[in-house]
């Protein structure tokens, strides 16, 4: 049996064989795959390429702001050190500046006192020149040569009194060059963080303009004030300049003038000073004022004559009558006119009959006229009078017993 299932499975096998060779066997035909399969890793390859480059284009920027935001952090703080430091160079600067300021102010005063001194003599001759027209001249303690009252320019009877300092004209370059800083402020570099300013848009303002009319008085009125101020200063330059432009707006403000002559009286510039005083009585013939002190600025110039002629164009009756008296007993005595000078004794004495220098000027002008009997009653009315010195009463007495008249 085993025989024959060992032929039965020998045939089937052959059987298998020539079946299988019969077959008919179709050629494999190998399918190509598709397009879309063989894109695709490109396609993701490019995706993430693409998100690959956005987050290192995304860590890029957020360090750069953190740079950034660092380096201004930095700079500000740079800046408000530099500005420290640059304040504080600044305020030691300033201190030695003010130092080295007194310094030279100090010297300034110190240098300019001699200038000052000038300065403030020519003022106080000036201002003298103005209060001694309006008194008496003549005293009563003179001796017979003070008799004749011979009185002397004002500039020789001035004192220099020092005063206050005032302001003084000096030049401020010379201030100026004498502040010099000792130490060099080292030159501090500052980190600035540019800054954009945005600029604010200004609304145009409506103004309108209006023209003023100011008359040549109110621009006096301010030029005298600038005269004033600069005169209490001791600016005199000045003063005069404000003064003669007072004069050239409104001849009529007759203080401005009589300022402005003081001035040029004060400063020895008589010629100036007669000018301005002959045009003012040229004007105003009635403002007795300006012949009187023209009168004084020619008696300081040595011009009697003139002078006395300046004093005839006085009228008794005027306030200055007075001093026109006054003035011209003593120019009268001078210059040797010795009726003229009885005459205004006379008068003086019609209004001060109990003042001893009159009763005393009278009896010398008498005397000189050979009058002796009344030059010898006029003495004796001034001895009892008061006011004489001892030495004018030794004198009256002496020339008495010269006289012929015993104690």
């Amino acid at each position: 049996m085993s025989v024959i299932n060992s032929m039965l499975k020998d045939l089937d096998k052959r059987q298998q064989s020539h079946e299988l060779e019969n077959l008919n066997v179709a050629p494999v035909q190998y399918q190509a795959k598709p397009e879309s399969l063989s894109k695709l890793p490109w396609v993701l390859f490019t995706i993430v390429s693409a998100l690959l480059l956005c987050g290192i284009v995304y860590s890029w920027q957020a360090l750069s702001s953190a740079q950034l935001v660092s380096s201004n952090s930095t700079s500000s703080q740079l800046s408000n050190v530099a500005k420290r430091d640059l304040a504080l160079a600044t305020e030691v600067q300033s201190s030695e500046s003010d130092a080295h300021l007194e310094l030279a102010e100090t010297s300034l005063v110190k240098a300019s006192a001699a200038s000052m001194q000038d300065t403030t003599s020519i003022s106080k001759r000036a201002r003298k020149f103005e209060t001694e027209s309006v008194r008496a001249v003549t005293s009563s303690d003179k001796t017979f040569s003070s008799i004749q009252l011979a009185e002397e320019p004002l500039s020789a009877k001035l004192k220099v009194i020092a005063s206050d300092p005032v302001t003084s004209s000096v030049p401020v370059n010379a201030a100026t060059s004498v502040i010099t800083s000792d130490t060099a402020v080292e030159p501090i570099s500052l980190v600035v963080s540019s800054v954009v300013v945005t600029p604010i848009s200004v609304k145009p303002s409506s103004m309108a303009v209006t023209e003023v009319q100011v008359s040549n008085e109110q621009l006096a009125q301010r030029r005298y004030r600038l005269a004033i101020e600069a005169e209490n200063q001791g600016l005199l330059s000045d003063a005069i300049v404000y003064y003669s432009e007072v004069l050239t707006l409104t001849p009529v403000m007759h203080q401005a003038r009589r300022k402005l002559a003081a001035l040029y009286y004060g400063q020895g510039r008589l010629g100036s000073a007669s000018d301005i005083l002959i045009k003012g009585s040229a004007l105003f013939p009635e403002e007795y004022d300006y012949p009187f002190l023209l009168a004084r600025v020619q008696q300081a110039s040595g011009d009697i004559k003139l002078a006395m002629s300046s004093l005839e164009l006085i009228p008794d009756e005027s306030q200055l009558a007075k001093q026109k008296w006054t003035m011209q007993s003593s120019l009268a005595q001078k210059a040797g006119k010795y009726p003229l000078a009885e005459e205004s004794y006379r008068k003086l004495l019609r209004q001060d009959p109990h003042l001893a220098r009159w009763w005393m000027g009278l009896g010398y002008a008498l005397d000189s006229q050979l009058e002796y009997d009344p030059a010898k009653q006029a003495y004796r009315q001034a001895l009892s009078a008061d006011g004489l010195s001892q030495q004018a009463r030794e004198y009256i007495k002496n020339r008495l017993v010269q006289l012929g008249e015993s104690e």
